[in-house]
């Protein structure tokens, strides 16, 4: 009897982890989304990648699950770029993005 209920609530708290982590994900690539257009890149593939999984203290000193997720963007079309976005609980803590390079040839006048 114990067995069981021990294994119930193995499942039951994976299944917790697991409805968690999909609204994390959500949130991330939501935010990932908002973000390169507010930087006037374009997000490729349209999905983020889970990476790291902490347990990390927050801003307010609170303990929290801190996941990294990572992304490619392109600022011309031509050349990938690699980004993260680190998120403590349900919240961005960090969107961090590689150097790229800006389309320029629209500033040269002939």
């Amino acid at each position: 009897m114990l067995n069981e209920i021990i294994l119930i609530l193995l499942v039951l708290l994976g299944f917790v982890y697991w409805f968690d982590f999909q609204k994390v994900k959500e949130i991330a690539m939501n935010a990932t989304q908002q973000y390169c257009r507010a930087v006037d890149v374009q997000m490729l593939d349209g999905y983020v990648a889970a990476n790291g999984l902490k347990i990390k203290k927050n801003n307010l000193g609170k303990w929290q699950l801190q996941r990294i997720f990572l992304f490619e963007f392109t600022s011309t079309g031509e050349y990938r770029y690699n980004g993260k976005i680190i998120m403590h609980g349900q919240s961005v803590a960090a969107i961090e993005m590689d150097p790229y390079r800006l389309d320029d040839h629209d500033n040269h006048s002939n």
